[in-house]
């Protein structure tokens, strides 16, 4: 399911509120306050430029409950200086804000940034918050970045080029959604998870490349991609999450239908109502060769038996979300079996998969 982007609704709210209120000659020029114990926000307002000074913690509790106490200012920002001794800050805070430049204090045991303005962890392994500033439309992530922290990337709407370091395993949830601008990723070999939603609302993304090197697709990964209509899927993923084409021209493709839509041989869905209104045939079966059955890709409510085939590896763990009234696995299928009642297991019958939502006895004895 799509997550809330609550910062970026505190954001938005904030800036409708005070985007009236301009600043006058006779208003202060510098505000400040405290964000932690022993940490001072300072906001100079003709130079745009937010300060953390002092040490220790940022308080992590602002968002959605909670005020930011340089909220009302957020529109004034331009440069984010995170001094000496500050030793975490609450990067969520500054999702959706990548058109700020970031300069941290070299001698900070915690944090880092570079020539363009992003900030990374102390190592430069994690990104947190990539800036737009500097970068024109294309950016390369560094080769010592392994993590593509969490809506780091989000709402970059001049990034038109991405390019992925071989050294990057990870791409957090929503880390480069509502990035308009781009138009063909190619995932590096190195990347094998890909978190929720992290390519979703990139409305003019046309064509994808997913490597081997790919295991783990999130939710919803290029759900709203409006003119999505190429996408290649490596060989070794093993985990694909729900809706990950939602309102795609691949998903509205009828000749991605083949009794369901299929990249490659994954099956995605099998319910054409949630993807395409233009089909009208509504069956279905399991094709021989499919290997992977993602979460939620049985998601029509069928009151008949679903045949799994023996090309069957992997079924994920929240792939039935239908009311069939039994499961029958193929005997020559090396990963799954079933029962008499219809019951799916592995293969040598020590784990009981899926009970039929749909069957109708009124008692079952575990084997």
């Amino acid at each position: 399911m799509r997550k809330t982007y609550k910062i970026l609704s505190v954001i938005l709210a904030v800036l409708m509120v005070f985007s009236i209120m301009p600043i006058t000659s006779t208003a202060k020029t510098t505000i400040s306050g405290m964000c932690g114990d022993n940490v001072t926000w300072d906001m100079n307002l003709s130079t745009g430029t937010l300060t953390f000074s002092g040490s220790g913690r940022m308080y992590q509790k602002y968002g959605a409950d909670v005020d930011i106490p340089w909220g009302e200012y957020w529109r004034f920002v331009k440069t984010v200086v995170i001094e000496k001794n500050i030793e975490f800050i609450d990067v969520w805070l500054f999702n959706f804000c990548c058109g700020y430049k970031f300069v941290v204090d070299s001698d900070n045991q915690y944090y880092s940034s570079d020539e363009y303005g992003a900030l990374f962890n102390k190592d430069k392994t994690i990104l947190f918050q990539h800036s737009c500033v500097n970068t024109g439309n294309s950016y390369t992530i560094p080769n010592t970045v392994t993590t593509i922290y969490e809506e780091s990337f989000a709402g970059c709407t001049t990034l038109e080029s991405i390019e992925f370091s071989d050294s990057v395993k990870t791409i957090g949830d929503g880390a480069f959604s509502y990035c308009s601008g781009l138009k063909d990723v190619a995932i590096s070999d190195s990347v094998a998870t890909i978190g929720d939603r992290a390519f979703s609302d990139c409305e003019n993304l046309e064509k994808v490349t997913l490597s081997d090197g790919v295991q783990t697709i999130g939710d919803e990964v290029f759900a709203f991609c409006e003119n999505l209509e190429s996408i290649i899927i490596g060989n070794n993923v093993t985990e694909i999450g729900e809706r990950i084409l939602y309102r795609t021209k691949y998903a509205d493709n009828l000749d991605n239908w083949e009794s369901g839509l299929y990249i490659g041989d994954c099956l995605i869905s099998t319910n054409p109502d949630i993807y395409s209104r233009q089909l009208k045939d509504k069956s279905f079966k399991i094709k021989q060769g499919t290997r992977l059955i993602a979460d939620g890709a049985l998601n029509s409510y069928y009151n008949e038996p679903i045949t799994i085939p023996d090309s069957v590896e992997i079924i994920s763990s929240s792939a039935f979300v239908c009311d069939t009234i039994s499961i029958k696995v193929d005997d020559n299928n090396q990963y799954f079996s079933s029962d008499e009642n219809g019951v799916l297991f592995n293969k040598d019958k020590t784990t009981l998969i899926r009970y039929p939502k749909g069957n109708t006895r009124t008692s079952y004895t575990i084997p």
